[in-house]
Order: C-alpha cells, then sequence, then structure tokens
C-alpha cells in the first residue's frame, strides 16, 4: 500500500474556460476583478506525482527504516505498527525491538527479564522502571517489638513474613502489607518461652537456628499447624558466632565458634555427627559458612585463610545414625583421610597485616570462589578445585576503605514476569496521551517450545548471554558493578562496568535482580539503582525528628541489615524497625483518586438540585436530632420518678426498709392478740401507770393549764418504755389497751398533743426493737 498525497488536476485550459464562464455570467465583477487578477503573481503548483510510483518512504530499504523505527519508545513502536501492513512487518520484527532497546537503554541488559522476544523485554523492563521511578505507592513502616532485627523470611503470597531478634532470642510473624504483628505466636529459642540473648539466628521457610554463648545451639522448625523446638545434646567450647542452613539437605545445619571449631549437626538425632578444625594455628573463630549444593562446606577465618572441604553431609548423618555398627570406626577413618586429602586451602593475597574473610560468594557452574577481606579494598577470585587465584577486581575502590557487604547474582535466567501479569491491572480501553495502545496479543502469545527450551536452560536465537553482576560496596558509600564471569588477564585486574556514588556511610545490605540493584547503609537511608545506566531511580529515606531519642551513630538501631525484593515489592529491616513498599500499578495514589474530567462546567439544575438534596438531608438530620433530644428528656423524668427525686442506691434501699419496716408495724398493732396470755406482768403495770396519769393529766387540765406535770410524767412513761422496748408483743398489747382507754376519755387539745407525743413514743420503742 503507497501512500499518495492530494493532487491539483487542474490546467492552465481549464482555468481559462472556468473564468470565460465567470466573466460571462458577471461582467461587471469581471472588469473589476480582471485588472487585479493580471496584476497579482501567478501561483506555484505542486508537480505531478504518478499514481503508481511507489512512496518515498517505502523507496527506502529496510534496514534503514528499521534504524529510524529502532529510536521509538514503546509506545510510538506499537502506533507505527498501526499505519499500514509494511510498517506492521517491520515493527513486528524482533530485530527492530532489539535496536529500540539499545538505543533507549544505551546497551543490552545484563540480565534478560524475559528471553521470550525482544519486544516483551523493551515493554517489561521500561514498564516496571516506570513504576519503581515515578511509583507513588505504599511506603510503611512498623517495630515488631522484639529488639534489633538480626534475620528476616519473607513469603508475600501468602502475606506473611517472620523476623528474629539476637537481642531477645524470640521471632515474631508479621504481615508485612499491613504492618499487624502476632505478639501471641511468637517463636523463642528456649522450651521455657523466655527472651534470652543470643549471639547469632539463621532462618529459611520452615527452619530456625539459635546460637547461644554458652556453646549450645537450638533449631525450631515450623509447620501450618504448630512448631517445635530441638535442643542438641553437644557443645562448642566456646560462644557460636554463625550458623549455616543447607537447602539441599534438611536435617542437617551447620555452626561455628569462637573456639575455631565447626560442627555439622544431625538434626534426627540432635548430635554432631561431624566436627571441622582449623587449617592454620592463627585460626581463632570462622567469619563464614556456606554449604554447597556440590557437596563443599566453605569455611572463612579471622586470620584470613579459607578452607574447601568436600563433603557429602548426607552420608555424614547416616554414617553418624549408625555409630553402633561394628565397622563404625574403619568407616570414619577412611571418610576423615577422605576429606582431609580432598581440602583446599585459600590464603589471603595481603602478607602484611592480619585480615579477616568478610564475605564469601560462591558458584557451582564455574567452581568459583570470590573473597573479600576486611581492612582491603579489593575482591579475589579463587578456583575451588584447585585454589589458584583467577582474578583480582580492583581500580574501584580507594586505598585504605574495605568491602563490608558483596552479592553476586548467580541465580539462573528465568522468566520473573509476563506481559499479562505486569499490565493486568491497566483497563484494555486506557489510551495514552499519544493515542496510541500496547497490542499485547503477539508478544503474549510465546509457544511452549521457547518455553521449554528457557527452563531448560538452551538459548533461544534471540537471546544473549547473561553476565552476571558481582556488586560491592564498601565503608565509605561506594557501590562498584563488575562481571562476576570476565577472565583475568595476566598482570592485570579486572576493572569495574560501572561505580555510583551516593550513600553517605559504609553498604550494609545488597539486593541484585534482572531489572534494579537495591543497596542500604549504616543510617538506613535504602537507594535504587538502574544498572544499565547507573542512575539512582528511587530513594527510600529513613528521617528521624531532632529531638527523638535515638542514637544515630549506634548501627544496632540505623543499619540495614536485610533487604528483599519482587518485581514491585521491598522489605527491609532498619535497627528494631521493619520498611516495606509496594509499587504496584493497584497501589497507586492515583488510581484511588476519582479525577474530575476536564470539559463543560457544572450544570446550574445539576448544582441547584444537589444543594436541594444537601438542604433536605439537613432539616431530616436536625429533627431526628429534636426527636432523640426529647426521648432522652422523657426518659431522665421516668428514671427521675422511679428514683424518688434523685435518691442514689444506698439511700433507696435504706427507704425501701424503713417502708417495710413500717408496714410490718402496722400489720402487728391492727392484728388481735392471739393469745392474751402472753402479756406481761410488767405490760400490765406500764398500762395501769399510762391510764392513771392520763386520768391525772385530765383532773390537772381542769384545774390548771400548767403542763409541767404532764412533762414529768411523759418523760416517767419515755423512761419506761425505753426499759421496756424489747418486748414487742407486751409493748403492742399495752399500746392496743392504752388507745382504747385513751380513746373512751375526753382530752383537751392540750392532752391531744400529749397523747401524740406518747404514741410516737411507742412507735419508736417499737421500731427499735
Amino acid at each position: 500500500m503507497s501512500f499518495t498525497p492530494h493532487r491539483n488536476t487542474t490546467t492552465d485550459t481549464d482555468n481559462e474556460y472556468i473564468n470565460e464562464n465567470n466573466n460571462a455570467r458577471n461582467p461587471q465583477t469581471a472588469q473589476n476583478d480582471l485588472p487585479q487578477f493580471r496584476k497579482g503573481k501567478k501561483k506555484q503548483r505542486l508537480p505531478e506525482v504518478d499514481p503508481n510510483e511507489p512512496c518515498f518512504v517505502h523507496q527506502m530499504s529496510v534496514e534503514l527504516i528499521t534504524h529510524v523505527f529502532s529510536r521509538l519508545d514503546p509506545a510510538s513502536l506499537a502506533m507505527v505498527a498501526k499505519v499500514c501492513t509494511y510498517w506492521r512487518h517491520i515493527v513486528m520484527d524482533d530485530t527492530c525491538w532489539r535496536n529500540a532497546f539499545v538505543s533507549y537503554f544505551g546497551g543490552l541488559p545484563f540480565k534478560r527479564l524475559s528471553a521470550e522476544s525482544w519486544k516483551t523485554e523493551y515493554i517489561l523492563r521500561t514498564h516496571l522502571l516506570r513504576q519503581w521511578t515515578k511509583g507513588r505507592g505504599n511506603v510503611m513502616t512498623f517495630n515488631p517489638k522484639i529488639g534489633s532485627l538480626e534475620a528476616m523470611q519473607v513469603e508475600l503470597d501468602d502475606s506473611a513474613m517472620l523476623v528474629a531478634s539476637t537481642e531477645h532470642g524470640v521471632a515474631a510473624k508479621c504481615n508485612p502489607m499491613t504492618g499487624k504483628v502476632s505478639h501471641r505466636h511468637l517463636l523463642y529459642s528456649t522450651n521455657e518461652s523466655i527472651r534470652l540473648q543470643l549471639t547469632a539466628v539463621k532462618m529459611d521457610k520452615d527452619r530456625i537456628l539459635w546460637g547461644f554463648d554458652p556453646g549450645f545451639i537450638t533449631l525450631s522448625t515450623r509447620t501450618k499447624s504448630a512448631s517445635r523446638l530441638k535442643v542438641f545434646s553437644d557443645f562448642h567450647q566456646g560462644p557460636v558466632r554463625i550458623l549455616s542452613l543447607p537447602q539441599h539437605v534438611q536435617d542437617v545445619v551447620l555452626s561455628g565458634a569462637e573456639d575455631g571449631t565447626v560442627k555439622i549437626w544431625d538434626v534426627t538425632t540432635t548430635s554432631c555427627a561431624w566436627t571441622l578444625l582449623p587449617a592454620s594455628a592463627s585460626a581463632r573463630a570462622p567469619t563464614c559458612l556456606e554449604a554447597t549444593s556440590d557437596h563443599r562446606i566453605i569455611v572463612g577465618y579471622d586470620d584470613g585463610s579459607i578452607v574447601v572441604w568436600r563433603a557429602n553431609l548426607h552420608h555424614i548423618a547416616q554414617l553418624n545414625r549408625n555409630h553402633r555398627q561394628e565397622d563404625f570406626v574403619e568407616k570414619r577413618e577412611l571418610l576423615e583421610k577422605k576429606m582431609q586429602k580432598e581440602k583446599i586451602l585459600l590464603n589471603a593475597p595481603v602478607s602484611d597485616g592480619r585480615v579477616r574473610v568478610e564475605n564469601a560468594a560462591y558458584d557451582a557452574d564455574s567452581n568459583m570462589v570470590i573473597v573479600s577481606y576486611r581492612g582491603h579494598p579489593d575482591a579475589v577470585k579463587f578456583c575451588s578445585n584447585t585454589g589458584v587465584c583467577a582474578g583480582v577486581f580492583s581500580y574501584s575502590h580507594a586505598p585504605g576503605t574495605s568491602i563490608t557487604c558483596m552479592k553476586w547474582d548467580t541465580s539462573p535466567v528465568a522468566i520473573t514476569l509476563s506481559l499479562e501479569t505486569a499490565l493486568k491491572p491497566r483497563p484494555a480501553n486506557a489510551k495514552r496521551r499519544g493515542g496510541g495502545v500496547i497490542d499485547l496479543s503477539s508478544s503474549s502469545s510465546s509457544s511452549l517450545a521457547s518455553r521449554s527450551s528457557i527452563s531448560s536452560g538452551q538459548a533461544t536465537p534471540s537471546s544473549s548471554k547473561a553476565t552476571r553482576l558481582l556488586v560491592t560496596g564498601d565503608d565509605t558509600g561506594t557501590v562498584c558493578l563488575w562481571n562476576g564471569d570476565e577472565p583475568s588477564q595476566e598482570g592485570l585486574a579486572i576493572k569495574p562496568i560501572r561505580i555510583l556514588t551516593g550513600h553517605l556511610v559504609g553498604i550494609s545490605a545488597i539486593h541484585i535482580d534482572a531489572c534494579k540493584i537495591v543497596t542500604g547503609s549504616d543510617d538506613g537511608w535504602i537507594y535504587i539503582w538502574d544498572p544499565l545506566t547507573g542512575d539512582n531511580i528511587n530513594t527510600l529515606g529513613n528521617k528521624i525528628p531532632k529531638n527523638a531519642p535515638v542514637d544515630r551513630t549506634d548501627p544496632s538501631v540505623m543499619r540495614v541489615k536485610n533487604l528483599w525484593c519482587s518485581d514491585y515489592q521491598g522489605v527491609a529491616t532498619i535497627g528494631h524497625q521493619v520498611k516495606t513498599w509496594d509499587f504496584s500499578p493497584s497501589k497507586q495514589f492515583l488510581n484511588r483518586r476519582v479525577i474530575k474530567p476536564k470539559g463543560k462546567p457544572c450544570n446550574n439544575i445539576v448544582r441547584d438540585k444537589l444543594r436541594y438534596e444537601i438542604g433536605r438531608e439537613v432539616k431530616e438530620s436536625i429533627s431526628k436530632l429534636e426527636s432523640e433530644r426529647l426521648e432522652r428528656e422523657q426518659a431522665d423524668k421516668e428514671i427521675h420518678k422511679l428514683s424518688l427525686g434523685g435518691l442514689s442506691d444506698e439511700e433507696m434501699l435504706a427507704y425501701a426498709m424503713m417502708l417495710s419496716e413500717q408496714e410490718n408495724s402496722r400489720k402487728s398493732l391492727s392484728s388481735p392478740p392471739s393469745n392474751i396470755d402472753l402479756v406481761n406482768e410488767d405490760d400490765e403495770e406500764l398500762m395501769k401507770a399510762v391510764i392513771a396519769s392520763l386520768e391525772e393529766q385530765s383532773m390537772l387540765g381542769q384545774k390548771s393549764p400548767n403542763m409541767s406535770g404532764s412533762n414529768h410524767e411523759s418523760s416517767i412513761v419515755m423512761n419506761n418504755s425505753s426499759q421496756n422496748s424489747n418486748r414487742n408483743f407486751g409493748a403492742d398489747n399495752g399500746y392496743h389497751q392504752w388507745s382504747t382507754v385513751a380513746k373512751s376519755v375526753p382530752m383537751s387539745p392540750t392532752h391531744k398533743d400529749e397523747d401524740e407525743e406518747l404514741r410516737y413514743i411507742l412507735e419508736l420503742s417499737k421500731t427499735d426493737k
């Protein structure tokens, strides 16, 4: 399909014919316009183009068009593929995407994200870098409150992680996505479930190995239902300093102590199966320990020496379990002679001064060991089979510095992320500003044969050999990138690929994958780097308030000790805290916001409707509040009425008891006596005295209104009633008789008042009882 521009097909004869017809129709207009037409310049016309000739773009060679297209980004390339079939054929060629990748990043990747195609590689890498560079996802920090965190194991598929502390000898389960810590299910290093200070800890997915200062170790095995703790019977002769959990053998663990020995422990029998002694007398304590899958045990000591033992851990454990057999001693001696014969000693290249092995990284494919020493700025590569120095990584770190952290990316090349997984959160109809939509149909449909070849390790025609990066960081904050497989020329050291600067203090943790390099330092800051360009794509700070009670010089509080990252997420332990971040597309802040679309302003009718609805809701809420207030006041009145005017519980109880006693007294007074014989002689005398006093009062009242006598007699009656108040029944009978007599005797108003006083006295005597 050719591109044909617009052509002007009218000739001079046609123009003259058109002008003549116009002049014939409007002669006056023609006479006025004719001089101007003749005076004006003659317009230039486009040259005639043959429609059968191809477009000038199609006249270019395919190589030149591919070179032009390789300068485009993925979105532009996807847009170009929709112009025509010829351009789509060029763009869909994998060579075009490979050239575009080299043009955009400046070179081929050290490690492929996906060996499916260069189109997939280009789109995935730009997508991930954009997320890590401009991502505004969740960044969270929480404190498990178990002390300084020395070890970490993350399982993001289950939203779970485990952190362990040597300060308290305990491990806690956390949720890295929410920051929730399960303090109810802590894992302790002892059966007593108490917190003890340890000297070393090591963990993997299912096991936690604890090392103690007295020289013994314990092992916690975790399952989905419960966890068990095993205590080993033997001891080291010094504090345990380093531990190892081999991944290829689950029933064997290793430990090293300050006595210089390395013990191989049988988990089944909880006993020591073998003891490895240092090769030199100057070696005091092992500083690095690793058991590899090809039956090698690499032990580095504080005097700079490294011993590589050839030992099958499974055979050693089986020999220890058969220690009661007759030929046990003979087999053990043969195995010991074989191990002593095959061991390899790697001596430190620095002869002046005492150095210690700081880090050691081993590669099973090439049988190479890369070692870094404290106080030495270079890393040395040895052959584990012969012990010969195969290369020196130099010309990077300044003299006088030492490499504090080292990481060698020896993981196999595999498809870590697919286009469907990476771009699934984005809607299918979401367009970019340029109007192009990335078409994933062709790149996502990879054949099973290509995937099987990748998994088996066979290279595809479009794949390239991966460069296994070696990343080192020194105590000044300088990070260097090396080609770990680069051979050293005779007399020449290996130079770094790139030097990254940005940290202000020593490097303490490093993470490497195909897309990024993550480094953490002693001040708690984390930097994310692009290995292809060396740019700092993101920085996670550790900002502490000025007045915070934190010792910034204490490495146990500020140092980044562990780092773990996936395609979008990351987890790090900084002192006593855990920091997590998530830059996945589904966690972006902009996806949660409902952005107001650009366009015409809001309609007045819609605005008035919203205002009316808001006002109606406000009125309804006010009426509801008023009704609730009235109901509350009514309830308060009922409570006030039931509580007799706001009496307390104690006052209401006393009032109820008083009412009950009065009710009982009334019933006893109103009921006739059941037995007259129960009346005591004292009660009869009392009643006689009361009747006599009433008669005397009546007589005195008729003679004189003086009340002195009545007062005296009332006091006498009060004394008698107080003395005989403990006799209830007699008093009640006397009161009944007295009331009968009193009713029959006519009394004056003064006598009535006295009568009321006497009744009150009798009531008091009954109530006191």
